[in-house]
């Protein structure tokens, strides 16, 4: 949902990424996504993973999210001056430790 922009980049130590995800750390809700999908997105990354949707209630979730003409659950056209989330290259997973 960043578009291309670099997960995390807010972070200046990558090694410190994980521990802080462990403590609640999340994405934040970018502009152009509503409510709704982001509380998807919030379930998704729920540490305990029993507690995370299977894969079927996502599906049903996307699908409602899908269903609801009224409310679009992405847009850019209300937000003229859009700016994609920053990119570093430094930052992407194929130069990151893995944990």
């Amino acid at each position: 949902m960043s578009l291309g922009g670099t997960p995390y980049g807010f972070v200046a130590n990558n090694n410190e990424i994980p521990d802080k995800i462990v403590k609640g750390l999340r994405l934040p809700q970018l502009q152009y996504i509503n409510d709704e999908m982001y509380q998807i997105m919030l379930d998704c990354w729920q540490l305990d993973f029993t507690e995370r949707p299977s894969f079927v209630e996502l599906g049903e979730s996307l699908e409602s999210l899908k269903k609801n003409d009224l409310i679009p659950y992405i847009t850019f056209s209300t937000f003229p001056n859009f700016q994609y989330e920053q990119f570093y290259p430094d930052m992407e997973l194929a130069v990151r430790p893995v944990f």
